[in-house]
């Protein structure tokens, strides 16, 4: 693989990112700290980390609404029981 990056980023924890979509560029964003004067820092994050929280969003309410409902994971075929039912 030509365009492949491994993306170390270090805020609570680390967090390695396997890309081939982005490149190891670092993006400036802006995140609350009560430290920094006016509420607001300037920090960088690579590129795939930004746009792997941008999405990661969507997915997590997807599983939230999937668990609501239940799924029974077992299935019988029809032949089985029939099977069964005539023994």
């Amino acid at each position: 693989m030509e365009n492949m990056s491994l993306v170390q980023w270090h805020d609570k924890r680390i967090v390695s990112i396997l890309t081939t979509m982005h490149n190891e560029k670092p993006v400036e964003i802006q995140r609350r700290s009560r430290s920094a004067p006016g509420g607001r820092e300037v920090v960088e994050k690579p590129e795939a980390v930004v746009e792997y929280n941008k999405f990661m969003g969507g997915v997590d309410r997807g599983d939230q609404l999937l668990s609501y409902y239940g799924f029974p994971h077992r299935t019988v075929k029809w032949w089985r029981r029939a099977f069964f039912f005539l023994i």
